[in-house]
């Protein structure tokens, strides 16, 4: 037995399961009887996380209490995460897979020259949307099936015809119209 809480009203208590190093909780009622039991939880799970929260405990040892990821983007078919260290994580149904490339594959913020904005598999190929902020120029990678680089973009306009492709792909509103896509002309 690792700890007992009150979680979101409910009473919990955690185990470590010691001959495979996994987790496991149980559920009480308000007098402290057992309920029910999880199953058997791997310690570096995103449902460990969300324990780790609840407890308060550091249960994998990566010195962080909770996700160690931050979700940049989860619209369409991958989600884009930042990792504590800054470089990118890719989340595609139950798999996940460190973003790489030659140069390295930091996020970067609104204030890094190059910043990372989604990830998503387009027409079977997976591609990593990039805006170059001194110009606010879009860019893409194009990735292996492992999410490792390939091949590169030139720099593209906001407003162009390609981007707009890329907006509809991705979800995402790059030039600031409030529009997904292109612009409507009248009729």
């Amino acid at each position: 037995m690792l700890a007992a809480e009150a979680i979101d009203a409910k009473n919990m208590i955690l185990w470590r399961y010691k001959p495979t190093n996994q987790i496991h909780t149980w559920t009480l009622n308000s007098n402290w009887a057992w309920q029910s039991s999880s199953t058997l939880i791997n310690r570096t799970s995103p449902e460990t996380w969300a324990i780790e929260s609840g407890f308060q405990l550091d249960l994998n040892a990566d010195s962080i209490i909770g996700s160690p990821h931050t979700l940049v983007d989860s619209k369409g078919n991958a989600s884009l995460l930042r990792r504590s260290d800054g470089k990118a994580l890719v989340v595609q149904g139950a798999s996940s897979f460190d973003v790489s490339s030659p140069w390295g594959a930091t996020i970067g913020d609104t204030n890094a020259e190059w910043q990372m904005l989604a990830a998503e598999a387009i027409d079977g190929k997976n591609t990593i949307l990039w805006r170059y902020n001194p110009t606010n120029q879009i860019h893409t990678w194009t990735l292996n099936s492992n999410w490792a680089w390939q091949s590169s973009s030139g720099l593209i306009n906001r407003n162009s015809t390609t981007a707009y492709g890329l907006e509809n792909s991705f979800k995402l509103d790059l030039n600031s119209d409030s529009l997904i896509g292109p612009p409507s002309t009248p009729a």
